[in-house]
């Protein structure tokens, strides 16, 4: 199989201006129009752009974001972080568009997936020789780049004031099987780590880390 190769690093410098030069959809990578939904990541410059189609099936709901936290939507509502976030009258605002979420990113190349894709079916056919990292940020690497890795990683729990050290190395093995009141974040590379009765730092970390919006929604979602 022929291997594709990524040079650019999605969302690493500003967004194009109004000029002949392409725009690329954020998730497929496939051009966009001229004038396209222009999408940014936190307090930083960055930006980038999202088709027609992968504005549809990428967005992230509140509905989404409930099944992420395993809080309810009343709770939700409550939450700082989401305040600005206009909950209408008659509804429980499940359907209420968060944002663009960066859950799956390669750790190689920085090559942005889709919510469908596989990063394992990425690596088979973009990568060779690698190996996912069980000490809690979730990313694949490069095996020969692993050791040095390893050094660095680790999820510090906030109930246990440590991070703590599993019999094969693996995080799931104190937080999914022992503490299920603490909240590990989903995203792929990220080892931040709350308590769930935290909901609003969760909250405030998913949307100032992981997700891409317009600068209409920053301004007024911050």
């Amino acid at each position: 199989m022929k291997r594709r190769k990524y040079i650019e690093v999605t969302g690493s410098s500003a967004p194009e201006k109004e000029t002949g030069k392409e725009k690329k959809c954020l998730f497929c990578k496939e051009r966009v129009a001229k004038k396209s939904r222009l999408l940014k990541k936190g307090g930083s410059n960055k930006g980038g752009y999202i088709c027609i189609d992968c504005e549809s099936s990428e967005g992230f709901t509140m509905k989404d974001l409930q099944e992420i936290t395993g809080a309810d939507l009343a709770e939700l509502k409550k939450c700082k972080a989401l305040e600005k976030y206009p909950f209408p009258e008659g509804s429980d605002g499940s359907d209420i568009l968060v944002g663009f979420f960066e859950f799956k990113k390669c750790g190689i190349c920085q090559y942005l997936l889709k919510k469908e894709d596989d990063m394992r079916d990425h690596n088979n056919e973009c990568h060779d020789a690698v190996q996912i990292c069980s000490l809690g940020c979730k990313q694949f690497f490069v095996a020969g780049n692993f050791e040095q890795h390893r050094k660095i990683c680790g999820v510090f729990c906030p109930k246990c004031k440590e991070i703590p050290s599993t019999p094969d190395n693996d995080y799931r093995q104190h937080f999914m099987n022992k503490l299920k009141e603490v909240f590990t974040c989903p995203a792929e590379g990220c080892r931040m780590a709350f308590l769930r009765e935290d909901l609003d730092q969760i909250c405030q970390h998913l949307v100032s880390n992981h997700m891409w919006r317009s600068p209409v929604m920053f301004q007024w979602a911050k």
